[in-house]
């Protein structure tokens, strides 16, 4: 490791990822902030293909700044938690092996976080396409509903003295891994900003898995969600946050989970998912169609989703979702 404590540890799983791997890893070396401030760390998920040549190539070219480490596959959330356990930055930055970043991206969190003394500084993003268009580009602005609305752990800096205190951990779950970390280091400080900032480049690959049809509800699916949902109103439980906004951000979660891989769904895959989520989330909220933040939209959150939640609403307590599914759903039976 570095002989000087790196200002920045940038936190970077790798599993199958030879493809873009070099464009992500070239995107930190040439960050403003100086690359000799930041310790690089790719961890090798067992992968099969050529990751772990590049992982070596860049450690042999850099050796006092990227740092790999390779151990048998375990899935992306434990790869992250061993991480977190092992980086020595004063801050953590999390990117995706098939993202980058702009070149002032590291300069401009860390100014924010540095000079306010706060634990998590977020921001937003942009989707550049293979093409190298963007198409598409979001900010959130500096509000607490805000904070719930980006559940990935990249698009932020975060003070890993913090982090390490607030035990926030990534979730072991085919859904939601994400935001189960996210939640609990939201409900472990008030100490956070967001910025508007889109230095974070989310590539959007045509052909991947998650921009395909080949996410759909099953019975797998739904029983993810649910385990997902379980584990969100425990920390809610707990009582760390204002009961109403967080009522609304995990009932939003679920529904937004649901719509997303509902879209290719059947109609009875849809149905079949419903009748078994929804009993959850009426359980744990009861009257969560009475919550101010699903009648009127929360400040900072965009026109788009709210529309989308709002008509699903309407649909649902009409008692019409039959009727939505039938039109909503463009899912075959295989």
């Amino acid at each position: 490791m570095t002989e000087q404590t790196p200002l920045i540890s940038i936190i970077i799983p790798v599993y199958n990822g030879e493809k873009y791997l070099s464009r992500c890893i070239d995107s930190v070396l040439q960050q403003s902030i100086g690359y000799e401030h930041l310790e690089i760390a790719l961890f090798n998920d067992g992968s099969s293909d050529g990751s772990n040549r590049i992982i070596s190539e860049y450690v042999k070219k850099f050796p006092s700044v990227v740092f790999g480490y390779l151990h048998e596959n375990i899935g992306v959330a434990k790869t992250r938690n061993e991480a977190i356990s092992l980086v020595h930055g004063k801050y953590v930055m999390f990117i995706d092996q098939d993202d980058f970043i702009d070149k002032d991206y590291c300069q401009t969190y860390f100014s924010e976080i540095d000079k306010t003394g706060l634990d998590m500084v977020m921001g937003g993003y942009k989707r550049p396409n293979s093409a190298g268009k963007i198409i598409k580009k979001v900010c959130f602005e500096n509000t607490r509903p805000a904070r719930f609305l980006l559940t990935a752990p990249w698009a932020r800096i975060i003070n890993t003295e913090a982090l390490r205190e607030s035990g926030a951990l990534f979730f072991d779950n085919s859904v939601g891994e994400d935001a189960v970390f996210c939640v609990k280091i939201l409900a472990s400080t008030d100490k956070i900003k967001c910025i508007q900032n889109t230095g974070y480049n989310w590539y959007y690959n045509e052909k991947s898995v998650s921009n395909t049809t080949q996410k759909r509800l099953t019975k797998s699916t739904s029983d993810s969600i649910i385990f997902l949902f379980r584990e969100l109103y425990e920390i809610d439980r707990a009582g760390k946050f204002e009961n109403p906004l967080y009522e609304w951000f995990i009932v939003r979660a679920a529904i937004f989970y649901f719509l997303w891989s509902g879209r290719n769904s059947t109609y009875r895959e849809f149905m079949d998912s419903f009748k078994s989520i929804f009993p959850e989330v009426e359980r744990c909220y009861p009257k969560f169609l009475k919550n101010r933040n699903f009648l009127l939209k929360p400040k900072g959150e965009k026109w788009f989703p709210y529309l989308a939640l709002l008509g699903f609403l309407v649909f649902y307590k009409l008692r019409l979702l039959k009727v939505f599914a039938r039109f909503y759903c463009i899912g075959k039976v295989s």
